[in-house]
This record gives C-alpha cells, sequence and structure tokens, in this order.
C-alpha cells in the first residue's frame, strides 16, 4: 500500500506507477545536490523497487516517500534516509509515523461513529431477538444458580466447566446428552 499524507488528508495510490506518475517524482535523486524538506508518505508493497537515491538503487518493498526543500519527491528506505539524511530524518520519520497512527486512529473512529446506529442494531437483535441472548440467560441461569431447583452438583460442574474454557463446556454438554 502506498499512502501520502497531505496537509488535509490521507490520500492512497493504488500502485506504483500512480506514484512515479506524480509531478516533480524523481527515480534518480542525487542527495547531495538535495535538502530534506519532508517524509510526505510510506509504502509498504510486494514488489521490490529501487531506491530513487542515485548513488543507491537497493531494491526493496518498503519505505518512505520524501520531499526536497527544491520541490523534488522520491522514495528511499529507511537506511538510506539515515545514511544520507542523518538524524534529520530519523526525527522525520519518528514524527510522520506518529502522525500517520494518529491519522489512521481519527479515520477508525470516524468509520466506527457512522456505523454505531447499525452496530447497536445488530446488538440488539442478537439480544433480543428469537432465542436470543437475553432468552439463553433467562432459561441457563439455572445451571450456574446454587439456589434453583438444579442440583448443586451439576451446578458446580457447569461453572467450573464455564470457567475452564467453552469450547470444553460444550463437548461435556453434548457427552452428557449423548448418555
Amino acid at each position: 500500500m502506498i499512502t501520502i499524507n497531505t496537509n488535509k488528508s490521507v490520500v492512497r495510490l493504488d500502485g506504483w506507477d500512480d506514484l512515479i506518475g506524480r509531478a516533480g517524482f524523481s527515480t534518480n535523486l542525487d542527495p547531495a545536490e538535495h535538502d530534506l524538506d519532508a517524509i510526505i508518505g510510506r509504502y509498504n508493497i510486494g514488489e521490490r523497487v529501487r531506491c530513487g537515491l542515485s548513488n543507491c538503487h537497493t531494491l526493496h518493498a518498503k519505505g518512505y516517500l520524501v520531499s526536497t526543500k527544491s520541490g523534488r519527491e522520491t522514495n528511499i528506505g529507511k537506511d538510506c534516509g539515515k545514511a544520507y539524511f542523518g538524524v534529520d530524518f530519523e526525527n522525520l520519520a519518528k514524527q510522520f509515523e506518529r502522525m500517520s497512527t494518529e491519522q489512521d486512529n481519527r479515520e477508525l473512529l470516524s468509520n466506527f461513529s457512522f456505523n454505531v446506529e447499525e452496530l447497536d442494531t445488530k446488538i440488539r437483535t442478537l439480544r433480543h431477538g428469537q432465542r436470543g441472548a437475553d432468552w439463553v440467560n433467562k432459561h441457563s441461569r439455572c445451571l450456574i444458580d446454587p439456589n434453583s431447583r438444579v442440583p448443586v452438583e451439576v451446578v458446580r460442574a457447569v461453572t467450573k466447566l464455564v470457567k475452564a474454557n467453552a469450547n470444553e463446556f460444550l463437548s461435556s454438554v453434548r457427552r452428557l446428552i449423548e448418555r
């Protein structure tokens, strides 16, 4: 996936061709002639692509998209960023990762908030529908209530099985039913 953070939003590109087609993008940038301005994106793709620095061109599948003060853009891996742009790159990478995480979290919360009504409807259906969770709770409560008319030994066994493991509990119930 290729993600570019702009000032206003996150842009996701479908493929590498979309990236190299951007105005100002260079696949052969000389780091000695350009100063790093910002990390503007990151990529983690299945195919390996060449580093955009003219003195590197190492193949890698994930890295960063950077812009220079002259407005040119290229792709580099974290090792090249550190080697050619030093501490500035490391600080920018940390800042970019924080900003990206915050943006992803905002997007996740936004999407969740749009689905709250749908989730609430599903929950109500699961709880109140015919033989829903409320019905199951009402009719199975006697199996874990020591004051019910169910023998205490059964209540203890069911409580122990529920605490141990739900799958084990279901298997035990099936064995009891088959007897």
